[in-house]
């Protein structure tokens, strides 16, 4: 798999949207960090889960994912990519059900890259911004099965 950009069949185009619609989320994570001006970090994050190692396999080659799965304490998998693969993924998709967080993720990505994917924001403009899509998402994901999948970590 290239490391800086993707060539999908209309096959596995269509497999991994529907993969990322039925089992996967993507969310903008909020962690403190008192030394940022805004006081946190913002990591945009796409993840799929399933507890079919198979399924994850294919997902994880096809988003060139990094890294194996970790799993919960439910015993189901997952495989995540964060904002430097998400920045050649999220363009390439077209989502049904999801295809709002990914507009959101990608407008925060774009805030992001100004400094260079640190997940601090240097002004109070894109600040109250990635605030802004931080809560958005986390009310659009509310909406999926009742579990909020964007959460603050301390």
């Amino acid at each position: 798999m290239n490391k800086t950009r993707i060539e999908w069949c209309d096959y596995d185009r269509g497999w991994i949207e529907a993969m990322i619609d039925a089992e996967g989320w993507l969310s903008l994570i909020k962690e403190k960090r008192p030394h940022f001006k805004a006081g946190c970090t913002y990591k945009p994050t796409l993840g799929i889960s399933n507890n079919n190692l198979n399924i994850l396999d294919k997902a994880k080659f096809l988003l060139g994912a990094p890294r194996a799965y970790s799993r919960n304490g439910n015993g189901v998998s997952m495989v995540a990519i964060n904002s430097g693969r998400l920045r050649i993924v999220l363009p390439l998709l077209k989502l049904i059900a999801k295809e709002k967080q990914r507009i959101l993720l990608l407008e925060a990505l774009d805030i992001l890259s100004i400094h260079r994917g640190r997940g601090d924001a240097r002004n109070d403009k894109e600040i109250g911004r990635l605030e802004g899509i931080y809560r958005e998402m986390r009310n659009l994901n509310a909406g999926t099965g009742g579990k909020r999948k964007c959460n603050e970590h301390a």
